[in-house]
């Protein structure tokens, strides 16, 4: 078995761990642009479909990716008929909102989400959060020992101004206690400590727009995801109308199946297609909770685009970088 073949979801479960990780290292070695900083690399575990499947993460640049296995034949976007959903716990229990009925409910839905296709999936490398637009991850600082990983040019010329950032706001008796500092935003950098609360990861804020986003990443060898893609990664490779099932009640979980995190503030995420961000603000304005909700579906589509030369701001569009391991 060939590795293109290796690296597909019905071969890559059926791996021994050795294997696993000596594909990955080559993925690392020839898909991983040799510029970047690779950090640590752990195995861990994600659910497809009530299936636990092992694959691996790693620290690229200052930024975590998980390893999710192709597939050569999938289905994504919303396909109503035959969906096992109780279409009654959705009716409305308010008439502050112009869906009055199951049908209307129904058809709502089937309005705001994108229509049913079959797509391919390529092994991906995908970044477990999505950043704002302005955002360029540099590296990270490690706060207790002062060491910064990752592009040295950008740690140098804005030094100064991350030790200020990171200062403590008020007395402490212990000098490294800087992880009090959760997030910070300057003129030029943006930090968010990590789970370890003393680690940040640094940005350098540019603002831009898509054209500039775009071709800004694919210089390092980084991608947008397409909407399938998205689609696929957001819904933990389920068919279900949320990534938690086809409940209308959240489940509360942080990250979803593949371990990726999903804003829920309402704001953009883009694709590589500019025809098509995902998530957005909610379609109307009603009270029925399907309307508030159906935005957290990873079919949610709003008719809405952006061009090439628009400037994005960053309250309202992120971005999130895979890596497609294609053997063309």
């Amino acid at each position: 078995m060939n590795m293109q073949e290796s690296l597909m979801l019905a071969n890559w479960r059926q791996l021994e761990r050795n294997q696993q990780r000596e594909l990955f290292n080559q993925i690392l070695l020839y898909y991983v642009n040799p510029l970047l900083q690779i950090g640590q690399t752990d195995f861990v575990n994600f659910t497809i479909s009530g299936e636990r499947i092992t694959t691996l993460a790693t620290w690229i640049q200052g930024e975590r990716f998980t390893f999710v296995p192709g597939q050569s034949t999938l289905m994504v976007g919303w396909a109503n008929e035959g969906a096992p959903i109780d279409w009654t716990t959705f009716k409305p229990t308010t008439t502050a909102t112009e869906l009055t009925d199951i049908a209307a409910v129904q058809q709502y839905v089937e309005q705001f989400t994108s229509a049913p296709r079959e797509a391919t999936l390529a092994p991906l490398l995908v970044a477990e959060s999505a950043l704002p637009v302005d955002r360029q991850v540099r590296g990270i600082y490690h706060s207790v020992t002062g060491r910064f990983t990752g592009d040295q040019s950008f740690f140098h010329k804005y030094r100064r101004e991350l030790m200020l950032a990171l200062q403590p706001k008020t007395d402490v008796l212990n000098p490294f206690m800087t992880d009090a500092v959760e997030a910070q935003v300057t003129e030029h950098v943006s930090l968010r400590v990590l789970a370890d609360g003393v680690s940040y990861q640094a940005c350098e804020l540019i603002p831009t727009t898509y054209g500039e986003l775009k071709q800004r990443i694919e210089q390092r060898g980084f991608d947008l995801p397409t909407p399938a893609e998205w689609e696929y990664l957001a819904n933990s490779g389920q068919t279900t109308l949320f990534p938690w099932g086809n409940q209308l009640v959240h489940t509360g979980a942080v990250k979803n199946g593949f371990n990726l995190t999903f804003a829920s503030d309402r704001s953009y995420e883009l694709t590589d297609d500019l025809g098509v961000l995902k998530l957005g603000p909610a379609a109307s304005q009603g009270e029925a909770l399907i309307e508030r909700q159906l935005p957290h579906s990873a079919y949610y589509q709003l008719p809405m685009a952006v061009t090439l030369e628009q400037a994005l701001p960053a309250a309202q569009y992120a971005y999130r970088k895979v890596i497609r391991v294609t053997f063309d």
